[in-house]
């Protein structure tokens, strides 16, 4: 099977490729803000036609990729310094901009937005394909030349495109498509099971067994806030500092006004602020890594709750514990990794799975958040809430995938794992 897959790797640039860098970015946001500037040109001149009730000259259109790839061409003999960027990069960010509108006409997406140089992270992507010399942390990237790398994986399979990113603790990386061909296949198991997705715990599983938040660590949350705290108020200070200053440069002319990025306190506790939460998120992203490889391997077929997880957002009580429990993220680590290594995974309807008993079968209506156990009132079996749900979720996904006449279920071969 033909496998498309994402390989993260971290750079370690000298001074001069990071100059070249910084200058590569630059120009890829001046690109993007040069044709996104003519487009939204073009369609306020449409709103001001339509406000005078005049007939629009031509059918607005975005224009095509090779029309685009003309106007770069006639760009760069403008400004003859985009020259020394990475011409691929440069084609790839018009593709990004011309999906981007595409995106917007079919109502997927909202409208792309100017690019500044103020943004904490920055990027550009690459059809230009590195080459890996003998030695395997020596990386070489267009016009960037050989570079110290640091795999998070062994590299294998053709390189597609790279996106070299820096991002906010001033890092650098690089993310690498590869496509290779895989026959990785697990061993079967006939397992079932069927999951519940939770804020106390983040998986509860049909069995019994709960995954709790093991990588949330409220030591980092503490020190998160204090050094937040600490940026505020340095921020604060900052801005007051440079009002005064402003106002004693219109008696001194000759008298230097900083900028926010001079205040060196202020740009340390930024920076602390930005590691943690780097920190925070890799340990989320690795826990959950290792909880879908574990699932994959001991389950053949998996149920999950489709959850719109943006609308949940919307309370603005939950918001922060929903967004923290990454529920998207885990359901999309399952999906590509069941397709991967050939399980099956089943998308069910949550609703009503945390009311019926799956004793009994029968509706025991609407419960608040703070019950997290209940007794049937018509079999009077007492019942955990979450594990319930995902018994109920596990029965549901079995019947969907019968009905859909799934040739990769069979359902008297799976033994479902239920309490």
């Amino acid at each position: 099977m033909l496998i498309t897959k994402g390989i993260k790797a971290k750079l370690y640039p000298n001074h001069d490729q990071r100059a070249w860098l910084s200058q590569q970015f630059g120009d890829i946001r001046f690109v993007w803000n040069h044709f996104l500037a003519i487009e939204k040109g073009k369609w306020n001149r449409a709103k001001l036609y339509k406000m005078a009730k005049k007939a629009i000259p031509k059918p607005l259109k975005f224009p095509r990729k090779y029309d685009l790839y003309n106007q770069l061409k006639s760009l760069k003999k403008k400004y003859k310094w985009l020259a020394y960027s990475d011409s691929r990069s440069l084609q790839c960010e018009l593709g990004i901009l011309y999906q981007s509108y595409q995106n917007l006409f079919q109502h997927r997406a909202k409208a792309p937005k100017f690019k500044s140089r103020k943004y904490f992270k920055q990027s550009y992507r690459t059809t230009s394909i590195p080459k890996q010399i003998g030695k395997s942390h020596v990386l070489k990237l267009a016009k960037l030349g050989y570079i110290r790398v640091r795999f998070n994986e062994p590299l294998v399979g053709k390189i597609k495109q790279v996106t070299v990113t820096h991002d906010s603790t001033g890092d650098y990386s690089a993310s690498l498509t590869v496509e290779y061909e895989s026959q990785v296949q697990l061993p079967k198991t006939d397992q079932a099971i069927g999951i519940d997705v939770g804020l106390d715990d983040l998986a509860i599983l049909s069995n019994g067994m709960k995954w709790n938040f093991k990588y949330y660590s409220k030591a980092n949350e503490a020190k998160k806030h204090k050094w937040q705290i600490k940026s505020a108020r340095r921020r604060h200070g900052a801005i007051k500092d440079i009002r005064y200053n402003k106002h004693l440069q219109k008696k001194m002319p000759n008298h230097h006004v900083k900028t926010l990025v001079e205040y060196h306190n202020y740009q340390k506790a930024k920076h602390e602020v930005a590691k943690i939460n780097h920190h925070i998120r890799n340990q989320r992203v690795n826990y959950l890594q290792f909880l879908t490889t574990w699932l994959v391997k001991h389950y053949d077929f998996i149920a999950i709750e489709d959850l719109k997880v943006s609308d949940m957002q919307h309370n603005h009580k939950l918001a922060r514990a929903i967004a923290c429990a990454s529920w998207y993220r885990f359901r999309t680590l399952l999906t590509y990794k069941c397709a991967w290594y050939g399980k099956h995974l089943e998308l069910v309807n949550p609703k009503n799975t945390s009311r019926i008993c799956h004793t009994c079968g029968k509706n025991t209506g609407a419960k608040p958040l703070n019950i997290r156990s209940f007794v049937c009132p018509y079999c009077h079996t007492k019942q955990d809430r979450d594990v319930n749900a995902s018994i109920n979720i596990l029965h549901l996904g079995l019947e969907q995938a019968m009905a859909n006449n799934s040739t990769s279920v069979q359902y008297t071969s799976l033994q479902l794992c239920t309490e």
